[in-house]
């Protein structure tokens, strides 16, 4: 008809070949997506962009900073076969995808300047189409690398198509899996740290109890110092209880109190680093820490103090942390409600 000859040359030919196409597409990536874990749904995503693609090996790898896994799988015989995915260096064709956020087709890759040709003549790879896992947000996070197309004929545009919609898809299904686990992670940490913090609830009275509930949270949370605040009568912010508690030490910095009276008044929680000080010699880098504070809520809302730590040099404190020193918060909120704390109001 002449709707078909209207489509673009790089899709299949007519509507069916196209819809089954994408009627396949769809199918993959809801097998991907319903893997069982994160190892098994990177298996799951190299298989099926191998099949997609007609490719007889593909990889699918994730890259971040501090963090390289993947999967290649390949067509055998007697099957697939599953083995760690490789990393070339940086001016390899998974590094150009990964910095330039584009699809790469490479139909030789004998000439190619960005092949891994020692890797290619190890693995056999004559041809190649790499295209980026893309976040959400639009960072490209991984790569998924398809080799060899079947039928000795090269890589093509609806190959390229094809692949990078389903590298969305399975992109998608990888990190609903990574924030999954990190909320099961969360989940374990933070009933874990409420597990070392119940001893403490009814054992002694008043602020020694927010002291002993403020020392067994930082050492929980491994941080350097850490301090609790409430709100007095006159609405100023009091400290309470710090940790270390040796009154002599220096505990915080005017960066920490600061930060304390800012969560106080705004209510928010704040993750920052802290500020070089005024007297660090120019052009060095000094072990940076960070801060970390949330407000102390009642059940109504008021806020009642503060809880802020501060990390040990060099050791940021993280996202996690963060959420834990929330669990820590709400932990005190639930013991001043229930017990009669000297100079506690609302703000």
């Amino acid at each position: 008809t002449s709707l078909d000859r209207e489509e673009p040359p790089f899709l299949p030919r007519g509507r069916r070949a196209l819809a089954d196409t994408y009627s396949s597409l769809l199918e993959l990536a809801r097998d991907v997506a319903t893997a069982p874990d994160g190892d098994e749904l990177l298996l799951r995503a190299a298989t099926r962009a191998a099949e997609l693609a007609g490719a007889s090996a593909a990889a699918v790898a994730i890259v971040r900073p501090g963090q390289r896994r993947g999967i290649r799988a390949r067509r055998t015989a007697g099957g697939w076969q599953y083995e760690p995915a490789s990393f070339p260096g940086p001016h390899s064709i998974l590094q150009h995808v990964l910095t330039t956020a584009s699809p790469y087709i490479c139909n030789d890759t004998a000439t190619d300047p960005r092949a891994d040709q020692e890797a290619a003549r190890r693995l056999g790879i004559t041809n190649c189409l790499c295209v980026p896992l893309r976040g959400t947000d639009g960072s490209v996070f991984g790569t998924v690398f398809l080799t060899n197309k079947l039928g000795r004929v090269p890589f093509n545009q609806q190959d390229q198509r094809l692949a990078l919609a389903f590298a969305d898809l399975a992109a998608a299904a990888l990190q609903r899996a990574e924030a999954l686990a990190a909320a099961r992670q969360d989940a374990c940490a933070a009933e874990a740290l409420l597990r070392a913090l119940a001893p403490v609830h009814g054992a002694l009275g008043g602020n020694e109890t927010l002291a002993r509930t403020l020392r067994e949270a930082a050492v929980a949370l491994q941080v350097e110092t850490a301090m609790l605040a409430l709100v007095d009568g006159d609405g100023v912010v009091r400290p309470v209880a710090a940790y270390p508690p040796d009154p002599t030490a220096p505990l915080v910095s005017p960066s920490f109190d600061r930060l304390i009276e800012r969560v106080a008044a705004s209510g928010k929680p704040l993750l920052v680093d802290e500020p070089a000080p005024e007297s660090a010699t120019p052009g060095l880098s000094p072990e940076q820490r960070s801060l970390a504070a949330v407000p102390i809520r009642m059940e109504a809302g008021q806020v009642i103090g503060v809880i802020a730590m501060r990390s040990a040099p060099g050791r940021p404190l993280t996202h996690r942390q963060h959420h834990l020193l929330e669990v820590v918060a709400h932990h005190v909120a639930s013991l001043v409600q229930h017990a009669a704390f000297p100079g506690a109001s609302a703000r």
